[in-house]
């Protein structure tokens, strides 16, 4: 279970998220963050990463606050794939699934880099032609994918992802995100994806957080899944169950 309190981040001086508070976000669950640019959402994801430091506030994850914790000892329970990959390595697809698979000991199914387990992370995501392929050959849509692949197979507690669907068309968006969902529910993973997409966000996702431009919000987030698809709400508040909401601003 993830529970934001109170957070604050700042790039220098310029204060980007101003005490965010947000959760219980519960194990199993897909949640999309929403919001304008420049409202902080891959800075919040790269600070609950631990990449940029928290001026004040809790980001407990299972009761425990990771900016206690080291970059390496959270690590092992935090996974994060950032918008823009680095530059692509001279390595295999299959070779930097196995590098990321040994990177984690948080779960011993993390460190199981057997062939089976990589290729069948790579069936799911429909790339197993791709597994002898050389990163620096692939298109963007596909590093993206492999970047999944190496997220998924670590299988942490908590995984951020920064607009992962940015480079995929739209099938494929639909085909990530339904297995996104099913790789959270069967690992009991709390997955806090970015998106702008507003209808993968609602009809793909089991919540959605909304944020604001540096100011004082608590989100609340609400269901936009149901057991089958939902049609396409008309307006955010005529979803069920959808319910952002803010504290602390009064100016907002």
């Amino acid at each position: 279970m993830l529970q934001i309190q109170d957070l604050s981040v700042a790039y220098g001086r310029r204060s980007i998220i101003r005490d965010l508070t947000a959760g219980p976000l519960l194990p199993g669950r897909v949640v999309s963050l929403l919001g304008p640019n420049g409202s902080g959402k891959s800075t919040l994801l790269k600070a609950l990463a631990g990449l940029l430091k928290v001026e004040r506030g809790q980001v407990l994850l299972d009761g425990q606050d990771l900016t206690k914790l080291s970059f390496e000892r959270r690590a092992q329970r935090v996974v994060y794939l950032p918008q823009s990959l680095p530059a692509a390595v001279h390595l295999r697809v299959f070779e930097s699934v196995m590098v990321a698979a040994r990177a984690s000991d948080l779960d011993p199914r993390a460190q199981d880099a057997s062939p089976q387990r990589i290729l069948d992370v790579l069936g799911r995501l429909g790339i197993e032609h791709l597994a002898m392929h050389y990163l620096d050959q692939l298109s963007g849509g596909q590093k993206q994918l492999v970047g999944l692949a190496q997220a998924l197979i670590r299988t942490p507690r908590l995984l951020l992802l920064d607009e992962p669907l940015s480079a995929l068309d739209l099938n494929y968006q639909c085909h990530v995100m339904d297995l996104l969902a099913q790789e959270t529910r069967e690992h009991g993973l709390t997955t806090l994806i970015v998106l702008h997409d507003l209808n993968i966000a609602l009809q793909r996702s089991d919540e959605a957080l909304l944020i604001r431009a540096r100011a004082s919000w608590s989100a609340t987030a609400g269901r936009t899944r149901s057991s089958r698809p939902a049609p396409w709400p008309t307006s955010t508040r005529s979803r069920p169950g959808w319910k952002p909401a803010r504290a602390g601003c009064p100016t907002c």
